[in-house]
């Protein structure tokens, strides 16, 4: 009587392949990251840079729409400048640029600040907003 096994390579081809899909399916979740230059690149504008906001939803089944705000913060508390908005995310990532001239209605003290963001997630159709708020901050330097 003959036992026939699967062939070495066969056995490994469908391990590896079985592995690979609990890795991608493992990870859907919603992604927020906060790029925040420390220092103005530009020394002709000392104080202004663009953050970048990078939003990601991998392997999400339908649209989701991203709700987002983004602080500037005095290191005593105070928030001196907020932005916000609402993204749609279709198919991948989506990065939100969000310019600043380096002003409040006048030059801010220099200092070192907090950037922070917060953004939740919530499929594109609902209307209330999302209660799995993620949030992100950086410390720049101001003049």
């Amino acid at each position: 009587m003959k036992i026939s096994l699967l062939s070495p390579s066969l056995l490994a081809f469908f391990l590896l392949s079985g592995c690979a899909s609990a890795a991608i399916d493992e990870h859907s979740e919603f992604e927020a990251t906060l790029h925040a230059p420390y220092r103005a690149p530009d020394p002709a504008r000392p104080d202004a840079r663009t953050f970048t906001l990078t939003f990601d939803y991998p392997n999400a089944r339908r649209a989701r729409r991203v709700d987002w705000q983004l602080e500037l913060i005095h290191l005593g508390g105070r928030v001196v400048r907020r932005w916000q908005g609402s993204t749609l995310m279709d198919r991948g990532p989506v990065s939100v640029p969000v310019a600043w001239s380096g002003l409040d209605a006048g030059p801010l003290a220099a200092g070192v600040y907090q950037a922070r963001l917060r953004a939740g997630s919530r499929d594109a159709e609902a209307v209330a907003p999302s209660n799995d708020v993620h949030e992100q901050s950086w410390q720049i330097e101001i003049g």
